[in-house]
């Protein structure tokens, strides 16, 4: 994959991805801007103004945004998550230059008519409480407030239902007026790109003021405990460390201990606690990672007459990588796995503008031709043994939702993670 780097003349980083063999295309830009940047007073502001983005400009009204993209046989929509907010559209690539002309007037020029602030806040509602009503949702909410408690990070970026109610569009407008701007832009593009690209991005985004990127408050892990009980037939739970920033080296070596731990139904947790003995209906493990702070977690269900059995096997299983790693199949099977999802991700155009646009964001730079598969390739199984003892030394993050009669005690699992 090589992908061309270009500046507007305000500075914004513009990454063209060229995939000539496919009459796709996607753009997408990327604001360096989310719940990070909240306060416990605005908190959700980031989300509620990407819901509203859409809803009119100078010079085109809601329903006139939707017929133009979906007129051109596009789709669109747009993400926030603590870090960044995204807006993007896909289709024909025959329409790649009036999908930069309309998704640029949506972010560039967005008037948040009063009328529809007031709609828009009751679907947000609504999703705050689906999200709510889903113990897997509502589990990765604790796990965050858990582990950074009193924390912008830790925050959910939807906000609550309080604050949502209470959103002003004045608040609303304050943190677009302060945020969106050229220094949090990025813009990625890819597909079958046509000419005449650069220029129609220089006459929307291009015209964004120039200031200095916005700054956070940096995260401070802490860890603890948390339970919401509920009246579920399964006790959904997640296991918690710290582990590594995107930028840090070792960040490979942990994607790889995640795929081999609990990557699959050939992984050693799927093996042990599900495959011999039943004791789970799913298991699995992962690693997020953002600008200055990352978990390592380990998610699982379990009906609740299971779980004393369950958490002595897993802590046992964890205390085992640290002790004598995984055999050299296991390393080769997730590292395989990592490698499958590159090249699934490589046929996607919207995959990889959102890849060139994080490596951007997160690293500062867009990696060669086969560094990331080189990457994966060099770690070894004493790699992934050395960050498996960083990541399980750490004081972990416990966080349950359903029944609790039997939930582990949290000082009793810290002791049988102690090696």
């Amino acid at each position: 994959m090589t992908v061309e780097l270009h500046k507007l003349s305000n500075g914004v980083s513009v990454a063209l991805d060229h995939m000539p063999h496919t009459r796709n295309a996607a753009l997408g830009m990327y604001f360096t801007v989310g719940s990070r940047m909240e306060t416990p007073e605005n908190g959700g502001v980031a989300h509620f103004y990407e819901h509203v983005v859409f809803k009119g400009t100078e010079s085109r009204q809601a329903e006139e945004i939707d017929n133009e993209i979906e007129g051109m046989g596009a789709s669109s929509n747009a993400t926030t998550d603590r870090e960044v907010t995204c807006y993007y559209v896909s289709g024909r690539a025959v329409h790649m230059n009036a999908f930069a002309k309309v998704l640029g007037d949506i972010v560039c020029n967005s008037t948040l008519p009063p009328d529809e602030v007031e709609r828009e806040r009751v679907p947000i509602l609504a999703e705050l409480a689906a999200c709510q009503d889903d113990p897997e949702s509502s589990m990765g909410n604790y796990m965050f407030q858990t582990a950074f408690p009193g924390q912008s990070f830790g925050a959910p970026t939807g906000g609550t239902p309080e604050i949502v109610l209470g959103m002003s569009r004045d608040t609303i407008k304050a943190f677009k007026d302060e945020h969106y701007h050229a220094g949090n832009l990025i813009v990625s593009a890819a597909g079958n790109l046509p000419g005449g690209l650069l220029a129609e991005l220089e006459n929307t985004v291009g015209r964004l003021p120039v200031r200095l990127k916005s700054a956070f408050t940096p995260a401070v892990y802490k860890g603890g405990d948390f339970h919401d009980e509920r009246d579920l037939s399964m006790l959904n739970m997640i296991l918690l460390f710290p582990g590594f920033p995107l930028r840090d080296p070792r960040s490979t070596a942990t994607e790889v201990l995640a795929a081999a731990l609990g990557g699959g139904a050939s992984s050693r947790l799927f093996q042990e606690i599900r495959g011999k003995r039943g004791l789970v209906y799913t298991v699995a493990s992962g690693h997020e990672s953002a600008h200055d702070a990352a978990g390592f977690f380990i998610h699982a269900a379990v009906k609740e007459e299971q779980v004393r059995e369950l958490m002595p096997v897993l802590c046992e299983e964890i205390n085992r990588v640290r002790k004598d790693g995984f055999t050299d199949a296991e390393i080769a099977r997730a590292k395989e796995q990592l490698q499958s999802s590159l090249a699934q991700a490589e046929d996607s155009v919207t995959s990889r503008m959102d890849m060139a646009a994080r490596e951007l964001i997160y690293k500062g730079y867009i990696s060669f031709p086969g560094e990331l598969e080189r990457n994966i390739d060099s770690i070894t199984g004493a790699d992934v043994k050395n960050v498996a003892n960083h990541v399980f030394s750490g004081v972990p993050t416990f966080v349950t939702v359903g029944p609790g009669q039997h939930r582990a005690n949290y000082a009793g699992l810290v002791q049988k993670l102690t090696l």
